[in-house]
């Protein structure tokens, strides 16, 4: 609306400046300051400017229009049903007592889903944490396991070398006994 106005106050300043209207004069009973009327009156102005001083030296009358004019037009545009009217203070409190209502229940219906989501996933956590547990027990047997076969497959080895070593030692036992009689048969 402004921009409408403000299109109509400069474009009618301007064609009474070039309609040969004398704009000092008028501009002295409105009030305009001596600078600006000295200025005006001693330059060859054009008719722009002289338009553009009149439309600023009109401003208070321009802002009384523009209001005016947007008041008519918010009521003209609310009879004819394009602007819905504000509802009453007591209507506004009934709407918002209604969303106040729905908001409560969204959060509620919002914090009993997380509950769930929450169980659900404490469930899922606890379901993995005992397949890890037992995972972990069947690898640590299996290790376990493994050890004691390779623990007793070392023993068995450690054994059978110790025997080795024993009858190497009796054998020689026996030569050293057989070399010693030997010698004195012979001695």
């Amino acid at each position: 609306m402004h921009i409408v106005t403000s299109i109509v106050w400069y474009g009618s300043f301007f064609i009474a400046a070039k309609s040969g209207v004398d704009i000092v004069p008028i501009m002295e009973k409105l009030g305009a300051g001596e600078k600006i009327l000295t200025h005006l009156q001693s330059s060859n102005a054009g008719y722009y400017a002289i338009a553009y001083a009149m439309y600023k030296i009109a401003t208070p009358a321009r802002y009384t229009v523009t209001i005016g004019g947007t008041t008519l037009s918010i009521n003209y545009l609310r009879k004819h049903g394009y602007i819905k009217p504000v509802p009453s203070s007591e209507k506004l409190k009934e709407m918002y007592e209604g969303k106040k209502e729905e908001l409560i229940e969204k959060k509620e219906e919002l914090v009993e889903r997380y509950q769930e989501k929450k169980g659900e996933i404490v469930d899922r956590y606890q379901e993995r944490k005992e397949e890890m547990v037992e995972i972990y027990q069947e690898k640590k047997n299996e290790v376990v396991q493994k050890v004691s076969d390779k623990r007793d497959e070392f023993r068995e080895k450690v054994e059978e070398k110790k025997e080795e070593f024993k009858d190497k030692i009796e054998e020689r036992k026996e030569k050293l006994d057989n070399f010693r009689s030997r010698r004195r048969k012979q001695g």
